[in-house]
């Protein structure tokens, strides 16, 4: 395990508006249903390219391995035409065991989907970002987030899940098959308590709790608890970590 700052991870309850963002919580569900047709499907975080029955490797599958004339001539009109009826495309057509739905707020100045690595820490950022055309359904939401301990702020990221699914195992390695060395910030929110994550250390199973917002080492492997019983959203802010925030972190 690598953990973050000698810890399995840390609630980051007490350096964020929890309250406020639960307090909001019926202007984003408002803010979903206005902005339903931007949302996208997750082609997997890690951007990875085998062909594992996830959308990633769906993807990569029509891309790189289909040979039905047909099938290549329906993916090439929907992903040049329609981006999410492309994902919902490829979600049918291949094995797809689990469909987590992307509503993006912020970005780097790229598709979500397209190659990229988080902001390193330790590094100037590689990428600016900008408000994506679903942000304007979310005032209440940006500005809250333009008031959290990131300098700069990252990517804003709504986690829709269908219910009845848990967050998979997986580690977060960014184009990388292996963890690699890099400081990456950023803080998970699940202000609905929808959700129940584990980080783990070894054979241990670390239940992070108690609280509604968490950062832990994106290279540790992590996952759902326990299957979702209703339609749920969580949401993942990246960034850099102020100095400030660092410090309190690191006591």
């Amino acid at each position: 395990m690598k953990g973050v700052y000698g810890k399995p991870y840390i609630c980051m309850d007490p350096y964020v508006n929890i309250q406020q963002l639960k307090d909001i919580s019926k202007d984003i569900h408002y803010g979903i249903g206005k902005a339903h047709a931007h949302i996208r499907l997750n082609y997997g975080i890690e951007n990875h390219e085998e062909y594992t029955d996830d959308i990633r490797g769906a993807y990569n599958y029509w891309r790189d391995k289909e040979t039905d004339p047909k099938l290549k001539q329906y993916g090439a009109e929907l992903e040049k035409t329609d981006a999410v009826g492309f994902h919902y495309w490829l979600m049918y057509q291949y094995p797809v065991y689990e469909a987590l739905n992307y509503l993006v707020i912020r970005e780097f100045d790229r598709c979500i989907n397209a190659p990229c690595v988080p902001y390193d820490a330790n590094k100037k950022p590689m990428y600016d970002c900008r408000w994506t055309e679903a942000s304007k359904y979310f005032p209440t939401l940006v500005d809250w987030a333009k008031e959290l301990p990131f300098e700069p702020l990252g990517p804003i990221i709504l986690l829709l899940k269908n219910s009845g699914l848990k967050t998979i195992r997986h580690r977060d390695c960014f184009l990388q098959m292996e963890p690699y060395e890099q400081e990456e910030h950023f803080i998970w929110f699940d202000p609905m308590n929808d959700r129940s994550l584990y980080v783990e250390n070894g054979d241990e199973k670390i239940h992070m709790k108690p609280g509604n917002s968490f950062y832990w080492n994106n290279h540790d492997w992590h996952g759902g608890l326990e299957n979702t019983n209703k339609v749920s959203w969580s949401m993942r802010i990246e960034g850099i970590f102020n100095k400030e925030l660092v410090a309190q972190l690191k006591q």
